[in-house]
């Protein structure tokens, strides 16, 4: 958050699939090692793949129709909170940026 200067919570779209037809059509099109890996400040891994193969795209974005996607985004990080090197009166001083 401190070098781009705007809080990026993810954001989710939750579905049912239970025969896995997104992700086997990405899948499909991924490579074994992803594009770019990551270890944040609590230990997760992050990792991710680029998918342009026009078909596994189209799998996919049929895949999801008639789906009922439900999104949910993150809740933000309140008070400076998670952010290391920052505290919660600091954050208080500073105006929120909306993107």
């Amino acid at each position: 958050m401190r070098a781009t200067d705007v809080h990026m919570s993810p954001i989710f779209a939750l579905y049912s699939d239970p025969k896995d037809e997104v992700l086997k059509s990405l899948r499909s099109a991924m490579a074994a090692a992803p594009d770019m890996a990551a270890v944040d400040d609590l230990g997760v891994k992050h990792r991710v793949w680029t998918v342009s193969t026009p078909k596994a795209l189209l799998g996919a974005v049929e895949g999801m129709k008639g789906k009922g996607l439900h999104r949910r985004r993150a809740p933000p990080v309140r008070d400076g909170a998670g952010v290391p090197g920052r505290d919660a009166e600091e954050a208080r001083r500073e105006p929120r940026r909306r993107v």
